[in-house]
């Protein structure tokens, strides 16, 4: 048996295995704490006893009844999805990139073919439409 003092001074005996756990989570998520709300002590709670919130925050991440292994292994696929999340994002935001450069290289394309054709007309006046429709006149005076 471990001991742990609580957030009101108190000496409290903590199984090992879930110091272990206590101790896992600190070390490899430091801005989660674990909380502990002893059911004997407040029986009129119905909350799961374990919190896992964030430090700075306060949101609970995970409530659970017993502090053991499968903790970790919700943590850690908590990670690993907010780990796809983020992939699936940049994966989705390079496709729009990539779809806005095309646009503007389409636009730049026919602008500069717009401008080659009114450099090359003999005419002092050149006409066309514009990608809205509209009708534009370039006067070379």
């Amino acid at each position: 048996m471990a001991k742990a003092i609580t957030n009101d001074g108190a000496i409290v005996h903590v199984d090992d295995d879930v110091m272990g756990i206590v101790s896992e989570i600190r070390d490899r998520w430091p801005e989660l704490t674990v909380q502990y709300l002893d059911p004997d002590r407040f029986p009129e709670l119905t909350d799961t006893p374990y919190r896992i919130v964030e430090a700075s925050s306060g949101c609970v991440v995970l409530g659970v009844w017993q502090l053991d292994r499968r903790v970790i292994d919700q943590l850690s696929l908590r990670d690993k999805s907010k780990a796809e999340l983020v992939k699936l994002f940049n994966k989705e935001e390079e496709l729009a990139k990539k779809k806005r450069e095309a646009v503007g290289a389409e636009v730049r394309a026919e602008n500069r073919d717009v401008l080659d054709h009114v450099f090359a007309s003999p005419k002092g006046t050149y006409t066309f439409k514009n990608r809205e429709g509209k009708k534009v006149t370039v006067t070379d005076g």
